[in-house]
Order: structure tokens, then sequence, then C-alpha cells
């Protein structure tokens, strides 16, 4: 899936979910969600030394950040940057990337 594509998804489902807070803090959570699905798929398309495995280069992408302990280093990495309040909103939206 294209990164747009992650990112039409999330916000639809965050206007669906919690719209008062999506228009209350609707600049940082877009930032947020642009970066996340970026960072999500950091490893995706990647050649190289470390990349390289012999299903392909898709296992290492996946491997790293779609796990459990992927989406939790996002949710400490997004909410350490943006704060506390966008925790479970990062959360959840990583879960939704996978």
């Amino acid at each position: 899936m294209k990164l747009n594509d992650h990112i039409m998804i999330s916000l639809d489902a965050i206007l669906k979910k919690r719209s008062d807070f999506y228009f209350e803090h609707k600049e940082e959570v877009d930032k947020i969600i642009h970066e996340l699905h970026t960072w999500m798929d950091q490893y995706s398309d990647k050649k190289g030394e470390g990349y390289d495995y012999a299903v392909g280069r898709v296992i290492r992408h996946r491997e790293w950040l779609y796990h459990i302990q992927g989406i939790r280093m996002a949710a400490d990495h997004f909410a350490g940057v943006y704060g506390e309040m966008y925790r479970v909103l990062v959360l959840e939206e990583a879960e939704r990337h996978g």
C-alpha cells in the first residue's frame, strides 16, 4: 500500500472515532499521521547489506516495525516528540498500518 493510502485510511478512521480530538489538534494529528506512516515504512523497498533476505526485502520491513515491539516503539517515539496525549492515537494507527 502506498503512503497516501495509509494516511487516508488513518485520517478516515480518526474522523469517525475521534472527530472532536482531530479538529482540536488537526495540525499536530496531520503531521503525526504522515510521520508515523513514513516511519512505519522506513525499511520498505530498501536494498543492500542488511536488507536482502532470500524471501524478499519486505520481510525486514515487516520484521522490524509491524510486530508489537515496533508498534510500541512508534508510540514511545511519537509520544516523546508530540506528547503523551497522542500515545493512544499512535498505537491505534500503527496497528492499523500493519
